[in-house]
């Protein structure tokens, strides 16, 4: 128990994720196998009963543990739920060991002799001080200020002097004081109330504790040869002076943070400079990114531009080489989410110092590229998904990865340099499928090189009030810094006018979003045909709606298409020209009030209008047969209700007929175990192209699961659409693809609408083109 023990704090500490948690899987079975009691260790000979903890005690440090690995992955949702979970059990528990429990329970007489405590509060204190400053911290980031604020004051009013439970310190290098002033600090700072946060972390400590006895249990903890192996990526043994450093390491970069955000730059120079010249500092990469952050920014406002820079890539370097251990979708998009200030501040000082293509390339970065990073998070795959020679020789990879991970655990090598070979073999084989797993970072001659020629690419980079703009093609890359002022207010107040049609309360908001986003770049553009890579709240944009200043749309002047990333345009427009359809309309499902009978309208007109045409209508509609046959059509026109599920996006789900096989929900997360050679899929349904948008990263949804599983461009809606106007604009649609393609196609169509006498965006705009349709394709 005491060498798994050490091993999963010690890969907590230096945030491999995956490792970790096969081995907090292991250690919840023997702590479970020994009746729920958590075996620490045992130094003397003083019976096997004593180093055991009650219950409540055992399940509260496995669920703190698990709370900071869900935390740490920006597994937000999850990191709330374990550390309410503690909280509960600090608050309504009292943490005894089992040898002070059973003689809490004897009689009072013995009870006294043995002068065992009632409640051991300061170990309990300990856990709801780690508690409360993690679920306030997720409470800001969900704009829950109200409940933030409470956990502030419970933090506040807590005696940090009152502390028993100094064993309890394993891996986490702080007493209860410094754990109450660095959540303080961090809370105050994510309130931008920096002043308290330097106050925090500067209050007087109450040093009656007996700190030599402290210590001494702390160097207890590092005797573990695989703690030691796994916390310090330096070479050489610990000693006292490590075991020094490190527990008080993380409060030093609190209180240099703290004297950074008031400007106290002097001091806080000197602190990370001294943080940065150590080299132990390196085994600790949940803040030595920050460290590096935090001195490129006083370089910048030394006006050391260079160092700066020098300093930013560094702390991305850092941030990149961890998020590879996470293996969930949602982890690695939500892992950047507090880190996107280090891309911000990079990007800037590299336009501002002229070097515009490495600011393209480091924003394309930022985003995480989920698209391009999910095939590496995927550990099983449908039995269609890859090619066999492809599954092959991802199955080898996979295996040489994980046998380097053990490895890694049992000798300290560093997995980075020992996986080249495997890669190597990979990228050789299978280039597509080798990007996709090695997560390639492209640079900006790579991204120009991937623009069809005589087109645009329009990237946004949003982070706080900086908004960054890039305008490409495959000789030149344009950078803009925008002005944010009144946008936020005006994408929701566009949104809202657009789904409700009638009057023209879209006109005003619609301009300030033309002033922001469109007008300094309608010179460097140029063309007409435009790919747009949002960031943020601009998935939720549709750009064809955007008024122009001549009282037109955006869609007058641009053909536009929308991409996740630039990078994905590497992955998709190969699929071979063909006019295979297959047409599914309408589904049954079970309740006339669900039926679209103008669905149903739309996808027979639609087939009868191809000449190679399949029709799956009502009951024939199932889930089953569109995963038997989507993979034999050049085009799938799915015609249904479409749900958004923003808490669970990878729960979204296109709706379809249930059969004995499947239950009609084809989720996203179900999407990507498609193996499709589709040049499109449109989804005529609701809500199709929505998706979450996670901090730092694109949208998760349907659209993205259809580019994944192999199709090259996807048209879909943003808000809930108007079955019989949406009719109207498929047949436009299918109607002059063929002869122009589907962008081109879509813009017809729309215009089509607006001529009929649908004017307002509501009744054609919802839809969008995202991906890049086959060069060889329909209208080339």
């Amino acid at each position: 128990m005491h060498e798994v023990h050490a091993t999963c704090q010690a890969l907590l500490q230096v945030r491999v994720f995956a490792g970790f948690h096969d081995c907090m899987d292991e250690l919840e079975q023997r702590v479970a196998a020994n009746g729920g009691h958590y075996w620490r260790y045992s130094i003397m000979s003083m019976g096997d009963e004593m180093d055991f903890l009650n219950r409540p005690w055992s399940q509260a440090k496995l669920g703190m543990m698990r709370a900071f690995a869900w935390y740490y992955q920006g597994e937000l949702e999850k990191a709330h739920t374990e550390a309410a979970t503690v909280l509960t059990l600090a608050d309504e528990n009292k943490f005894l060991t089992v040898w002070q429990q059973d003689r809490q329970e004897s009689s009072g007489f013995t009870k006294f002799m043995l002068e065992i405590p009632e409640d051991n509060k300061g170990r309990r204190n300990l856990y709801q001080a780690r508690t409360l400053g993690m679920l306030g911290s997720i409470e800001i980031e969900w704009g829950d200020e109200r409940a933030a604020r409470e956990r502030i004051a419970r933090l506040e009013a807590m005696d940090a002097s009152d502390y028993e439970g100094i064993h309890e310190m394993r891996g986490n290098f702080s007493a209860l004081h410094e754990t109450k002033s660095m959540w303080l600090a961090r809370l105050y700072l994510a309130l931008d109330e920096h002043e308290n946060a330097y106050a925090a972390m500067t209050r007087e400590r109450d040093r009656s504790l007996n700190e030599a006895f402290f210590l001494a249990v702390q160097t207890i903890n590092y005797i573990n040869p695989l703690f030691q192996a796994m916390t310090l990526d330096i070479a050489g043994s610990l000693d006292i002076e490590d075991v020094r450093f490190a527990q008080r390491f993380e409060p030093r970069f609190m209180l240099h943070r703290a004297e950074l955000e008031t400007g106290r730059l002097a001091e806080a120079k000197a602190g990370y400079d001294d943080i940065l010249a150590e080299p132990r500092v390196k085994g600790f990469g949940s803040v030595y990114w920050q460290a590096l952050h935090g001195r490129g920014r006083i370089a910048l406002a030394e006006g050391d531009q260079a160092a700066a820079i020098g300093y930013f890539e560094r702390a991305v370097r850092v941030i990149e080489s961890q998020r590879r251990s996470i293996e969930t979708e949602a982890g690695r998009m939500s892992f950047v989410g507090d880190k996107q200030a280090v891309y911000r501040d990079l990007i800037g000082a590299l336009i501002r110092e002229g070097r515009v293509s490495e600011a393209f390339a480091y924003a394309e970065r930022g985003k995480a590229r989920a698209l391009v990073d999910i095939l590496a998070s995927k550990e099983s795959f449908g039995d269609a998904a890859v090619r066999p020679r492809e599954a092959a020789l991802l199955e080898r990879y996979q295996a040489q990865e994980t046998r380097l991970k053990q490895q890694a655990r049992e000798e300290g090598f560093d997995i980075a340099t020992r996986s080249a070979d495997a890669r190597a073999e990979l990228i050789a084989a299978a280039p597509e499928l080798a990007s996709l797993v090695t997560v390639p970072a492209f640079s900006a001659a790579e991204l120009q090189a991937l623009i069809p020629a005589g087109e645009a690419l329009v990237e946004y980079y949003r982070q706080g009030d900086s908004l960054f703009a890039f305008v490409a093609d495959r000789n030149r890359v344009q950078a803009f810094e925008l002005s944010t002022d009144g946008l936020d207010e005006a994408i929701g107040r566009f949104r809202r006018a657009l789904s409700r049609p009638g009057g023209d309360a879209w006109r005003a908001p619609g301009e300030v979003l033309h002033a922001r986003l469109v007008r300094p770049l309608t010179t460097a553009v140029g063309g007409r045909q435009v790919t747009i890579v949002p960031h943020g709240a601009l998935h939720y944009l549709p750009f064809a709606a955007i008024p122009t200043t001549d009282g037109g749309f955006l869609m007058d002047e641009w053909e536009i298409a929308v991409l996740p990333s630039a990078s994905v345009l590497k992955f998709i427009g190969r699929n071979r020209a063909g006019e295979r359809l297959l047409a599914l309309g309408n589904p049954d499902l079970g309740d006339p009030e669900l039926d679209l009978p103008g669905a149903e309208a739309e996808a027979v007109a639609i087939a009868r209008a191809t000449p190679q045409a399949e029709t799956l209508l009502r009951g024939n509609a199932t889930e089953t047969a569109l995963r038997r046959r989507a993979s034999a059509h050049d085009v799938l026109h799915l015609a249904s209700h479409g749900v958004f599920d923003p808490t669970n996006p990878l729960s979204s789900a296109l709706l379809l007929t249930a059969d004995g096989e499947h239950d009609g929900r084809l989720t996203a997360s179900e999407i990507y175990e498609l193996r499709l050679d589709a040049s499109l899929v449109t989804l005529s349904a609701c809500q199709t192209g929505l998706g979450r948008v996670r901090s730092g990263d694109d949208v998760v949804g349907l659209t993205r699961g259809f580019l994944f599983s192999g199709a090259d461009a996807i048209v879909a809606s943003l808000w809930l659409v108007d079955d019989a106007a949406t009719s109207e604009l498929m047949q436009a649609f299918y109607r002059a693809r063929p002869e122009v393609g589907a962008r081109a196609a879509l813009r017809q169509a729309q215009q089509e609408l607006r001529e009929s006498g649908k004017t307002h965006p509501y009744y054609w705009a919802a839809f969008q083109l995202t991906g890049a349709e086959s060069r060889g394709g329909a209208g080339a």
